[in-house]
């Protein structure tokens, strides 16, 4: 941005301050859920934003007070074309010549020049991707998908949840309806295996793994179905432990919130053990793609 003139006044006396701001945007590029997730950290744990270090800085960064006219002149002689003032003479003039005095002390009675301040001001925006595994043409990877996908959609509650239990931050109840629908969403998927499309479901995550030599948890269906209802019950144990709070019916011991976060950190290790389906690639892999 150009020079910017400021006039601050202080028991009757007036200093003229330019200010020279920079602006930098971000564009943030990931995946949907991963975005999302960064902005709903953002608005509900501010404190623990991973956008944080762009909004620090913002702000002033440094300052070259009390610097004349002349001296501004010979540190960049074309200022006088980038500064964007107003004008206070009678005159009606705009110049900036017309504004700032030649020293700090001006004996015309027009307000001093007090330097220059520079600042940053900052903003982002996201650049959204598809995760390519709901749109998989096999049912089993579109599984995997939707299942681990849920299990991401609760980093905004575990962020939260560690807030509170390190006392920096109260519990949000929007991650409580959000826990008790994700735990929905993820019985109905489980469901979805114990019936006869369940068992092709099942068969296809054995051999996409087995194919590409990775996750031994998923090596026979019964571990999967096995890690999949202890994810389950962890979130149930975890909503039943933090029910109170979310419901705005009571309050919840500091040891009882510790149980509670635990149980969501098992659930999510669960669901990211065997749903995964974005695995490293084998070194014999590489160059292939």
């Amino acid at each position: 941005r150009p020079l910017t003139e400021r006039l601050n006044q202080n028991y009757g006396v007036g200093w003229h301050i330019l200010e020279r701001r920079v602006d930098i945007h971000f564009t943030l590029v990931s995946t949907e859920y991963h975005l999302c997730n960064l902005n709903d950290v953002h608005h509900r744990s501010p404190g623990k934003s991973f956008l944080q270090p762009l909004v620090s800085l913002r702000g002033l960064v440094g300052s070259d007070r009390w610097v004349n006219k002349d001296e501004l002149e010979a540190m960049d002689p074309s200022y006088s074309s980038s500064v964007h003032v107003r004008s206070s003479s009678n005159s009606g003039s705009s110049s900036s010549s017309s504004l700032l005095p030649t020293s700090s002390s001006d004996a015309s009675g027009r307000a001093r020049f007090a330097g220059i301040e520079n600042s940053v001001d900052t903003s982002w925006s996201f650049q959204y991707a598809t995760f390519p595994f709901l749109h998989g043409k096999e049912d089993s990877i579109v599984f995997l998908g939707q299942c681990y996908l849920l299990g991401e959609e609760l980093t905004p509650l575990l962020v939260n949840m560690k807030g509170v239990v390190e006392q920096t931050e109260f519990f949000q109840r929007d991650n409580y309806l959000l826990l008790t629908s994700i735990r929905r969403s993820l019985v109905s998927l489980v469901e979805a295996l114990y019936t006869d499309k369940g068992q092709s479901i099942r068969a296809g995550v054995i051999k996409y793994f087995e194919s590409q030599g990775r996750n031994r948890f998923t090596k026979e269906d019964v571990k999967i179905i096995v890690l999949l209802e202890s994810a389950l019950l962890n979130l149930g144990r975890c909503i039943d432990l933090v029910k109170p709070a979310g419901l705005l019916a009571g309050s919840v011991p500091a040891p009882t919130w510790a149980r509670a976060l635990d149980a969501l950190e098992k659930s999510m290790n669960n669901i990211q053990v065997v749903c995964d389906p974005d695995q490293p690639l084998d070194p014999k892999d590489w160059g292939k793609l």
